[in-house]
């Protein structure tokens, strides 16, 4: 993974990947259950999860020594409400496909989808607020640069 453009959110994407802070280091805005998928469905997980600043922060447990397990970065991402695991109790559910950011140089960004699912309508719904209300990502800087000789492209 490569971290995102904006300076801050590289900050803070680089500070959950690398340090893993414990729960109690992050201010959050919404934070509960939900289970998270893997990449193929076929393995649902129960998480703690915070939405804060830019990102989703999953944790195996609310405790607040408990480190953080991975991030997501929501600007830019789309969503399609869709039906939970009945198997865990989830009737609702997000799929998100999510901008990953690359470096400057790599010019573009790859895409991953994931899926969320909740047992509560408000808990989905909580979500879908939240990431509303995100800016869209910076875009990525193109690195090829024209002598100012060069006829413009």
């Amino acid at each position: 993974l490569t971290e995102p453009t904006d300076p801050i959110d590289a900050a803070i994407w680089r500070n959950a990947f690398l340090t893993r802070p414990p729960l109690a280091s992050y201010v959050w805005e919404i934070a509960g259950w939900t289970h998270k998928s893997s990449m193929d469905q076929s393995l649902w997980k129960p998480v703690w999860f915070v939405l804060s600043h830019r990102f989703a922060f999953f944790f195996k447990n609310q405790s607040q020594s408990g480190s953080c397990r991975g991030c997501l970065y929501l600007p830019g991402c789309t969503m399609e409400a869709m039906e939970g695991s009945r198997e865990q109790g989830c009737t609702y559910a997000l799929k998100l496909t999510l901008l990953i950011p690359c470096t400057p140089a790599a010019n573009a960004r790859h895409k991953r989808t994931i899926t969320i699912a909740f047992e509560e309508e408000a808990t989905q719904q909580s979500w879908i607020n939240f990431i509303q209300k995100l800016p869209l990502p910076e875009p990525v800087a193109n690195p090829v640069k024209t002598p100012s000789s060069a006829p413009p492209l």
